[in-house]
């Protein structure tokens, strides 16, 4: 009788034992905090870490405010790509803080701007996408006669000039060429006529007139 009760007695506290610690743990995590830090990269390169990620946004966009005031008609942009990924912790202290002097030497604003890309081999930074057209029509139209020049310039909407039966509908580049929109360095940007030049010294690209 008094081994049975013994028995019971130990079981009773074991349970008790395994109750408390059990709610020790569950209150000692819910009353726990978990501290978020950001893992910032540059072109997917960590750079450091920050615990607030409003304040590290703050001064990227000041940054761009900066340089906005330097180009008021422009839209300015990063050029790198930057992200982040948050990590919760049970403490609020890390090894690697961001030190924004370094990403400050690491960081570059720009404008945007229409990139030309021909075989992916030559690049040309003009100012926007209508630049872009135009210096590419300017580009054929050096290769077509005087005669043909005034056809294709003078076309109706359905390619026929008013003074002639010749029909010129196109003028296709045979290079592969891409536009698109980018961010960049303003030094880049090249105007019209440089833009042109360079075309035509950097690359002799091969036209085929549709007729």
């Amino acid at each position: 009788m008094f081994r049975t009760s013994y028995l019971k007695c130990l079981l009773l506290v074991i349970f008790i034992l395994i109750i408390t610690e059990n709610k020790i743990y569950a209150t000692d995590t819910k009353d726990s905090k978990l501290h978020s830090i950001y893992h910032i990269y540059i072109n997917e390169k960590h750079i450091g870490d920050v615990r607030d990620i409003n304040e590290f946004n703050k001064w990227i966009n000041n940054k761009k405010a900066e340089y906005k005031e330097l180009h008021p008609n422009k839209k300015v942009n990063l050029i790198e790509d930057i992200s982040y990924v948050e990590e919760l912790l049970f403490h609020d202290h890390y090894k690697n803080p961001l030190d924004f002097k370094i990403l400050e030497n690491n960081l570059s604003i720009g404008i945007n701007a229409s990139l030309i890309s021909i075989n992916d081999e030559i690049s040309i930074y003009v100012e926007d996408k209508d630049t872009a057209n135009k210096l590419i029509k300017e580009y054929k139209l050096q290769f077509l006669n005087q005669e043909d020049l005034s056809n294709y310039t003078g076309s109706t909407d359905n390619g026929v000039n008013n003074n002639s039966n010749r029909i010129i509908k196109n003028i296709r580049l045979k290079e592969k060429i891409e536009m698109k929109t980018t961010v960049v360095n303003p030094k880049e940007i090249l105007s019209m006529d440089k833009a042109l030049t360079y075309l035509n010294t950097g690359k002799d690209l091969f036209l085929k007139n549709e007729k």
